[in-house]
């Protein structure tokens, strides 16, 4: 499978293995069963089997392929043959013994209009059930005369004839029918006597029998035609439990979703999973990228082609991973970088500031993304600018002055601090960007030589309601405030104990971190919706690798690492490091890869996919019960009622499942696959 499809739809069956299953849902229950299976099958009769046996040897190979192969064609397994009824060639009693008890003179022609040909070819595909079927009963048996036209066999209830009663002549005409196929080595196996006994056919009737090319067969001319050509389904005859018999081939190696979707190998039938619609946790907002620290120039700037064939990769949801949370940075450096240069002079100075109405392209980058329909925007700083910290640097740590427990001789910036971050709100919001959340810190347990800030959870406490009034006092309250993308979870969970106990949960929308010092595995103590901002293989060479040996750069790992953060540490949000980058072989921190011309999705991309596609804003992870053996397995219940089952199968093998469901009623069902 190449890269372009990782992501792969494949057909829902209703197999005992295989998956299916999205937007709706089905309990199967495997103890209670109704009627058993026969099979699928069609007939030949009035002369089709001859004409059929009449082809070339290759067009009838071919035609026998379609009908019975189990392989290449429909795998049918009955056939119904007519018992013929009319003159010479049709029926195996052309004349009239002169009366009931009369010994009958019966004809065989080893053929029966090509019947046996079909029977004995069916039966080399495994076929076993031949059903033979009479339309009509000879017409010297019958109150009529005549085998057309209705008419009613002699001796049933009501019908008397002055021939006397035919019933047993009929039963031996029937079974010595039965006694020639088994000359000819074919076991009917159902025998029927009567054909629409409902219908009276007359020679006015316009619905004539007709070969596929529209002209006339030969023939009785009085049976309306109801073969469909090879390939087609056919009517269905008059046989109890006539249905498809399920195959053991039949079988989905993967997800399918009510969209059921999965990673490896994953199929359907013997351990029980149960969704339960009506029991719900955690709200998801979105999966997400930034094109931080100039990325998104270099993105803008790049071919049409190449530019539309990126934006595609992360945005669509037919062709890309549809992603729907755009992460943009706050620029704290000089000019062209940060919207505050230089410093006023002090913190209640009037601040002159800049907007280039580019943002280093993530302008651009974030009115892209709401072309695909991306409504998360979320602005986040990595420092305050240098002039308002008390290293004087926007780079190598340093603390807001001002926060706790840390003082500047040039004054407090807090509010200075709030005012720059609200004023770059207000500048997206005049390029028609409406930034939905805002965050003032990033990594504060880190020092780095690059824009970085430091604060514990104290010091936060310090700023955060300063920022909170400063949005409402311009008319800004529906932006959300994050807190504090910290390097990992065991940072983050430090930083949120000693947010909860300040009583910050009031001010803040969403509790941020980071997975470098640590994955989130495990849920938060808050009650706020928690997002993981940035995740990325810092340390790999690019790779394209769906799964080799389990590596960072892998997709298979990054699907689990996905489900570890949704599924246990109920999640929100996830959001990978950089989205599409130029020319940077060395690194795996970004999805997509180009050279200018080529672009080239990595299987990290569709592990995003795997969620973001089909799992879209506002959708609620609901519970689910049962286990499967090294699959990770997440339900989610979107907005417009789809119901998204994720398995993330982590085996060296393909598991059984049976997957129902509990406060759903599924219409229909799609499966798609990630692999290799």
């Amino acid at each position: 499978m190449t890269s372009m499809s990782k992501l792969s739809k494949v057909a829902v069956f209703a197999a005992n293995l295989g998956l299916a299953l999205a937007q709706t849902s089905v309990t199967v229950n495997v103890a209670s069963t109704n009627q058993q299976i026969d099979g699928f099958g069609v007939s030949q009769a009035f002369g089709r089997a001859s004409r059929f046996q009449a082809l070339s040897s290759t067009a009838r190979t071919q035609g026998l392929d379609y009908l019975f192969s189990t392989t290449t064609g429909a795998g049918l397994t009955i056939i119904r043959n007519r018992i013929g009824s009319g003159g010479s060639g049709d029926s195996i009693e052309l004349t009239s013994p002169g009366s009931p008890s009369s010994t009958p003179t019966y004809v065989w022609d080893g053929v029966d209009a090509g019947q046996v040909w079909f029977s004995q070819s069916a039966m080399t595909y495994g076929v076993n059930t031949i059903y033979a079927d009479t339309w009509s009963a000879p017409g010297f048996m019958k109150t009529n005369g005549d085998q057309s036209n209705g008419g009613y066999l002699c001796g049933v209830t009501g019908e008397t004839c002055s021939t006397g009663d035919w019933r047993q002549a009929y039963a031996n005409f029937l079974v010595q029918y039965v006694k020639y196929y088994q000359q000819e080595g074919v076991t009917i196996s159902h025998l029927g006597f009567l054909n629409e006994p409902d219908l009276t056919y007359v020679e006015t009737v316009e619905f004539v029998k007709a070969n596929v090319d529209g002209t006339h067969a030969s023939g009785d001319p009085k049976y309306i035609d109801w073969r469909i050509p090879i390939g087609l389904l056919t009517k269905v005859p008059s046989v109890p439990s006539f249905t498809l018999s399920l195959r053991p081939s039949m079988h989905i190696s993967s997800s399918a979703a009510a969209v059921i979707v999965a990673n490896v190998g994953l199929a359907f039938a013997q351990t029980s999973v149960t969704v339960n619609v009506g029991s719900t946790n955690q709200q998801i907002d979105g999966f997400g990228v930034s094109q931080a620290f100039g990325r998104a120039n270099e993105f803008k700037n790049l071919a049409s082609a190449a530019r539309a064939k990126g934006l595609d990769y992360l945005f669509s949801t037919t062709t890309g991973a549809g992603l729907t949370i755009v992460r943009n940075r706050i620029g704290s450096g000089g000019s062209g970088d940060s919207i505050e240069p230089t410093s006023p002079g002090s913190p209640s100075a009037t601040p002159s500031y800049v907007w280039d109405g580019s943002d280093s392209g993530q302008v651009w980058f974030s009115q892209s993304a709401m072309s695909y329909g991306v409504k998360t925007i979320y602005a986040d700083a990595w420092s305050a600018p240098g002039f308002m910290k008390t290293n004087g640097d926007q780079n190598k740590g340093g603390w807001l002055c001002g926060v706790t427990g840390k003082t500047c001789s040039s004054g407090d910036w807090r509010q200075a601090y709030a005012n720059f971050l609200v004023q770059y709100v207000k500048y997206y919001q005049q390029a028609g960007i409406t930034v939905t959340h805002l965050g003032f810190l990033n990594e504060p347990d880190y020092v780095a030589a690059y824009s970085s800030m430091q604060s514990d959870a104290s010091q936060a406490a310090s700023f955060i309601p300063i920022l909170y009034n400063t949005l409402k006092s311009n008319d800004l309250s529906s932006v959300k405030i994050t807190c504090c993308d910290a390097t990992g979870w065991p940072a983050q969970k430090t930083l949120t104990t000693g947010l909860v106990s300040a009583g910050m949960e009031q001010y803040l929308g969403v509790i941020t971190s980071h997975m470098y010092s640590g994955d989130p595995n495990s849920p938060l103590s808050t009650k706020l919706k928690v997002w993981e901002t940035e995740a990325a293989d810092l340390a790999d060479a690019w790779c394209t690798t769906w799964y080799s040996s389990g590596g960072l750069c892998e997709g298979l790992t990054w699907a689990y690492k996905i489900f570890t953060g949704i599924v246990n540490a109920n999640l929100s949000a996830y959001l990978y490091w950089e989205g599409v980058e130029v020319n940077q072989p060395g690194v795996s921190g970004y999805l997509v890869a180009t050279d200018g011309t080529t672009v080239t999705p990595s299987g990290r991309l569709w592990a995003l996919a795997m969620w973001s596609r089909f799992i879209r804003p506002g959708a609620d992870r609901v519970s689910t019960s049962g286990t499967v053996t090294n699959v990770g397995i997440g339900a989610f219940k979107n907005t417009d009622g789809t119901v998204v089952v994720v398995f993330t199968n982590t085996g060296s093998s393909a598991q059984s499942v049976k997957l129902g469901f509990t406060g759903f009623a599924p219409s229909s069902a799609a499966a798609y696959l990630t692999d290799n």
